[in-house]
């Protein structure tokens, strides 16, 4: 979604040749099948891949790509299911998140996953960008950026 998105206004800016229409309907049909096969409802949240029970940190860019708003639903209850305790199902621990839960999605390295201060730092901005509508997100996201 992202590539094809930066590769439209790319194109519009610079005024480079581009089937902006068939461009614009693979982008949509992209977020489309995100929106539908990313989104896990018995979690509540969008998820490492499609059909998926494990927790992703990259999901936190979305918002940060305009991909979705970071007040949506959606985004709200993902960034609450990221930001719990891994024992409680999520990827924060002491204001830092892990990438992913390695014991739910084995990754084929035989070593522990630490956590990840750029998924740190994307947790924070998501919490930002949706405490413009709700102030209790901002005032977390403050505290996790001190701690950090």
């Amino acid at each position: 979604w992202v590539a094809v998105d930066r590769a439209l206004r790319l194109a519009d800016r610079r005024s480079f040749p581009a089937d902006r229409q068939r461009w614009l309907e693979v982008r949509d049909r992209i977020y489309e099948e995100i929106m539908e096969r990313g989104w896990n409802s018995e979690l509540d949240s969008f998820v490492q891949s499609y059909g998926s029970d494990s927790l992703d940190a990259s999901s936190l860019i979305m918002p940060l790509v305009f991909l979705m708003s970071p007040s949506d639903p959606r985004m709200l209850s993902t960034l609450d299911a990221i930001n719990r305790s891994p024992q409680q199902g999520g990827l924060v621990s002491n204001s830092l998140v892990y990438r992913y839960d390695v014991t739910a999605s084995p990754d084929g390295l035989n070593t522990d996953e630490g956590t990840f201060n750029m998924c740190s730092f994307w947790l924070v901005e998501a919490l930002t960008r949706a405490g413009k509508t709700d102030r209790a997100k901002l005032d977390e996201a403050r505290l996790m950026f001190e701690k950090m």
